[in-house]
């Protein structure tokens, strides 16, 4: 029941493996969990600023693009 930080868990399912070391009181992998649930946590937490930075620059781009057509048009006029 041992895990690696590398696979391809759901945290959910290392803190149900957590659970179940205390159930049975062999602490004897829970280091390894802990290092696991650390890993998956780090890139969630990752991947949220990676999106929100992305809708920041998404949001961004469309306020420029429309200034540009804003001016494009006075100089039009």
């Amino acid at each position: 029941m041992k895990a690696t930080a590398i696979s391809g868990r759901y945290l959910c399912s290392i803190l149900d493996d957590m659970r179940n070391c205390h159930k049975t009181r062999n602490y004897s992998y829970l280091n390894g969990l802990i290092e696991e649930a650390q890993y998956r946590a780090n890139r969630m937490e990752d991947r949220l600023e990676r999106v929100a930075s992305l809708e920041r620059m998404e949001k961004r781009y469309i306020e420029l693009k429309n200034k540009i057509r804003e001016m494009e048009k006075k100089t039009d006029e």
